[in-house]
């Protein structure tokens, strides 16, 4: 047998007798062990609970635990380790099921007799009631037992003091910053409260201010509200003088328009005659035998104007022509639908308008238009806003387009342009040409230009004539008349001068020269005397002088 298992059978032999004499029952001398933490009452719980926990067994059997008595380790652990099974007060640790240790056990140890209960036999120990001596070994244990919790407690103490000490200071600080914030946020609501007032103090006089400013345009409102409700009143008497005023203002101007037409129809028919009056025009144009045979050079356009339902614009036309305005002017718009004269002059191109308006016979008083003349094939109109001077020739039907309403882009739509002749059948051929010369295009085939204008060579008036025009030709005709009486006797009065002048000479000649100073002075005095005396009158002469 070895030195160590000589030790442990010895200390096993005395386990007993130190158990009793602590006051503990031999048959819970393992009390102190328990690889659970489980102090048991007698062996035979031992060894079962060794039989259950094979880690236990296998390091030693219950009947062999050399330290079964009062361990302090296995009373220390099995304070932590377990909880009593008993529930009686007083009792030791019985079998505790919750220990983890493997020392188990409770402080003291005890079994149930030592602990103050009943023993097997329902007897009391006698030494349940016995004080460990200090001596002893339970004493001791105790003592270290008190001593452990002691420096535990303490160091428990330290540790929570070092944390509610750190957890105040982090709670300090954290107040502190709070404090300062809070500070903070209690200075900047100061201020935004000294600005909200500030600002509540401004919205306040806004207020007012609109407030103020209600009052007034209430009391306008009110005022304007009245007027209005007065006005309203008499709107329809308003509207109903309006409506008079106009219709009095349309008849007027109806009654101006006839009155109008009336003396232009009068100054017609005396200045023209009864009519039916007709106009030709004569354009430059060379013959063209090979398509237009029957057409000869500088053909003529002759045009019937409307003088009874037109007179207007007849009246305005006839006067241009009789006073030689459109002399000289030119066709210049060859469009799609039209065939217009424009007042420019072909070789310069120089506008005309002046003349018209110099003579006030550029435009119309009103648009004057019949429904009994629409903007028919080949009649005449004059065009613009208001009419004139230029005319045209209708190559198409523009009844709708150059009618009542054709043409919106007008301020006053619903007029129409005045159509005031027709060309007669006898120069359709002619018409026919002319539309087919060559032409520019600029915006579409209604902004067409001839490519050349034709020159108008003349416009007169059909079995008129110009009462003045006769009056200036007699007039021409004696005029002419006295120029030549004049002339004649001028030649006269010169040939006698001649002759005079050459007598003279001869005289000259035939004084000696002794005498010649004389007849140079006689001479000079003659000469002098021609030069002095008056010419001679001859009848028309003055008014010669006058013409420019």
């Amino acid at each position: 047998m070895s030195l160590r298992e000589r030790r442990r059978t010895d200390h096993q032999q005395q386990q007993p007798a130190a158990g009793a004499a602590n006051g503990v029952s031999p048959s819970h001398a393992y009390s102190g062990y328990g690889g659970y933490g489980a102090g048991f009452s007698s062996p035979h719980q031992a060894a079962a609970a060794a039989a259950a926990s094979p880690q236990y067994a296998q390091q030693q059997p219950p009947q062999q635990q050399p330290h079964a008595a009062q361990s302090p380790y296995g009373q220390q652990q099995a304070q932590y380790g377990g909880y009593p099974h008993s529930t009686r007060v007083g009792a030791g640790l019985g079998v505790s099921s919750g220990g983890g240790s493997d020392y188990g056990g409770a402080y003291g140890g005890y079994s149930e007799a030592a602990s103050g209960d009943e023993t097997k036999n329902g007897r009391k120990n006698k030494n349940s009631k016995r004080r460990p001596q200090p001596g002893s070994t339970a004493g001791t244990s105790m003592w270290w037992q008190i001593t452990i919790v002691f420096v535990i407690t303490t160091f428990m103490l330290f540790g929570a003091t070092l944390h509610y000490r750190s957890r105040y200071t982090h709670a300090k600080k954290h107040h502190d910053h709070a404090i300062t914030h809070h500070e903070r946020n209690l200075q900047s609501h100061a201020t935004a409260k000294t600005r909200a007032e500030a600002e509540l103090k401004g919205k306040k006089e806004q207020i007012q201010f609109l407030e103020d400013r209600v009052a007034d345009l209430t009391k306008q409102h009110t005022d304007v509200k009245t007027e209005l409700a007065d006005r309203v009143s008499n709107q329809n008497s308003i509207e109903e003088r309006a409506r008079k005023r106009e219709d009095v203002l349309r008849g007027r101007m109806m009654h101006m328009q006839d009155r109008i037409a009336r003396e232009s129809h009068r100054a017609t028919l005396e200045r023209f005659g009864p009519g039916p009056h007709q106009v030709e025009f004569q354009v430059e144009l060379p013959a063209d035998p090979n398509n237009y045979a029957t057409i000869p050079a500088n053909p003529t356009i002759l045009i019937n104007l409307y003088t009874d339902d037109m007179p207007h614009a007849t009246h305005l036309f006839l006067e241009q022509i009789a006073h030689g305005l459109w002399n000289g002017c030119s066709f210049v718009v060859n469009a799609a639908h039209v065939f217009q004269v424009g007042a420019v002059r072909k070789e310069s191109g120089e506008s005309q308008m002046k003349y018209f308006a110099h003579k006030e016979l550029d435009i119309l008083a009103f648009q004057e238009y019949s429904p009994d003349h629409p903007h028919e094939q080949y009649t005449v109109g004059f065009a613009g806003r208001p009419a004139g001077p230029e005319f045209y020739i209708n190559k198409m039907d523009n009844t709708e387009s150059n009618g009542p309403g054709g043409q919106d882009h007008h301020d006053l739509n619903e007029e129409a342009d005045p159509c005031f002749g027709k060309v007669d059948d006898s120069s359709i051929t002619v018409l026919e040409r002319l539309f087919g010369l060559p032409v520019v295009e600029e915006n579409g085939p209604n902004d067409q230009f001839l490519v050349e204008p034709l020159h108008i060579l003349s416009a007169r008036i059909i079995g008129w004539v110009d009462p003045v025009e006769v009056t200036l030709a007699q007039k021409r005709e004696e005029e002419a008349v006295k120029e030549a009486a004049a002339k004649e006797a001028n030649n006269d009065n010169a040939a006698e001068q001649q002759q005079h002048q050459q007598q003279e000479q001869q005289q000259q000649q035939t004084v000696t020269p002794d005498h010649d100073a004389e007849e140079k002075k006689k001479m000079h005095d003659a000469i002098k005397k021609a030069e002095a005396a008056s010419p001679v009158k001859v009848d028309g002469a003055e008014e010669d002088d006058k013409k420019p």
